[in-house]
């Protein structure tokens, strides 16, 4: 996740200090509309990252404490999935535009949706209390 979003940093700065290796590959459409999309898909993924996290953490009916986890894993795995899309959309506009700060910023979006939804132990407890109940007090996982 975040060593990925690292390589698209260095890949931007290579191409970038070197103009030669992209000579004649911008395209003369308009950027704007791409990069105005682009935004409000990456403050789009930002809200729909929290509401999808509360909704299938909430509407989750579990009994054991591998279910869970299992569920808990599936979710992290989206919503880091999700915090990927915006550097890629910045890559895009930056391999295709040269809109090198585009990147950054799209890029620092997803860093911030990386490290906001970065599986947690305290909040993977937290919410196995919360659905297991009596079944989770005598658990112990060893691992802190």
């Amino acid at each position: 996740m975040i060593a990925g979003l690292a390589v698209f940093v260095v890949v931007v700065e290579v191409l970038n200090r070197r103009p030669a290796l992209m000579e004649g590959t911008a395209v003369t459409a308009d950027v704007d509309v791409v990069r105005y999309v682009f935004y409000a898909i990456a403050i789009i993924l930002v809200l729909a990252a929290n509401v999808i996290r509360g909704f299938v953490i909430k509407g989750t009916n579990v009994t054991d404490v591998r279910s869970l986890a299992a569920r808990l894993n599936v979710v992290n795995v989206f919503t880091i999935g999700l915090a990927d899309a915006p550097a890629i959309m910045g890559l895009v506009l930056f391999l295709v535009w040269r809109r090198h700060t585009d990147f950054y910023l799209l890029g620092c979006i997803s860093l911030y949706l990386m490290l906001r939804h970065f599986p947690r132990y305290r909040e993977w407890e937290r919410i196995a209390s919360e659905k297991l109940g009596a079944h989770w007090a005598g658990t112990d996982t060893g691992a802190r």
